[in-house]
């Protein structure tokens, strides 16, 4: 099972918490992206290091703000 849509948010403890509970949903992997601090979220970097960290189970989904 793939989900498909996830953030990365600025919360201390975030990314262990998905993971957590990914695995207690049996969610193989997800796609994740920042957004950014305008929406609470990491930059495209914290996501890297989050694929780097869990590239078993983490997508990265770059983001960019048009404008």
């Amino acid at each position: 099972m793939i989900d498909c849509h996830n953030h990365l948010f600025s919360e201390k403890g975030y990314l262990e918490s998905l993971i957590n509970t990914m695995d207690r949903l049996n969610i193989e992997k997800t796609c994740l992206s920042g957004l950014g601090p305008l929406f609470y979220c990491e930059t495209n970097q914290s996501v890297k290091e989050a694929v780097k960290k869990y590239q078993d189970r983490i997508v990265g989904a770059y983001w960019i703000r048009p404008g």
